[in-house]
Formats: C-alpha cells, sequence, structure tokens
C-alpha cells in the first residue's frame, strides 16, 4: 500500500505523497524535500541517508541534490546542467552526468529487450 510513497510528520498532521517527481536538494545544512511543484518539507536526514533509502530509480545529480531518474527531462553534457519536469534546473558534476547518460542507455536496453 504504501510502495513507492514517502510518509512525512507535519504540524498539521501526516501527508503521504507519492515518489514519482521528488527530487530532494539541501540548502544551508537542510534537507528540502519537494515531492511535486506546490509542495517542500524539510527534513533532518542526510542526503546520503536519503540516497541509500530510496528505490534505485534515484540518482544524485550532484553533492548537493538528488532526483527521480524518470522525472528528468533533459541532460545537457556540456552545459552539465539537468533539468527536470517541473522546469527547474540543477547542475551536475562531470562524473554524475556520466552516470546519468550510462543509466538512461541501460534503461533504454531494457526496454528494448522487454518489447
Amino acid at each position: 500500500m504504501f510502495e513507492n510513497k514517502l510518509i512525512f510528520e507535519c504540524e498539521s498532521g501526516i501527508d503521504v505523497s507519492g515518489i514519482s517527481k521528488l527530487h530532494i536538494s539541501v540548502d544551508s545544512y537542510m534537507t528540502l524535500i519537494y515531492p511535486d511543484n506546490n509542495s517542500k518539507y524539510f527534513s533532518n536526514k542526510s542526503l546520503n541517508f536519503l540516497e541509500t533509502a530510496l528505490l534505485s530509480n534515484f540518482i544524485r545529480v550532484n553533492r548537493n541534490s538528488i532526483v527521480n531518474i524518470e522525472y528528468v527531462k533533459n541532460i545537457n553534457k556540456f552545459n552539465q546542467i539537468v533539468q527536470i519536469e517541473s522546469g527547474i534546473f540543477l547542475c551536475a558534476s562531470t562524473r554524475q552526468i556520466r552516470c546519468l547518460i550510462n543509466r538512461f542507455k541501460e534503461l533504454s536496453a531494457r526496454s528494448t529487450q522487454n518489447t
């Protein structure tokens, strides 16, 4: 029932949110979780913790951000920019750009094998 969901404790109670459009960033020692365009949650968990706790379709784009790979809209390997579906642009490290491109190639190969 709670597969592919995150549970957030907040002032008004508990929120349950899907993770399909999730991205996570760190800003001044505070982890910010954006489950969709209109929401933002604060967490005291580190990115390392969240990265290991989340499903394998999440990838670290840089030292401050994690995104759901299904939410990536565009990867510009020359400018090292990753755009996600909400229109947000994230700077990516050279190594992470290569990892993202390789993950997309793997996913593409798997999808052609399944058809």
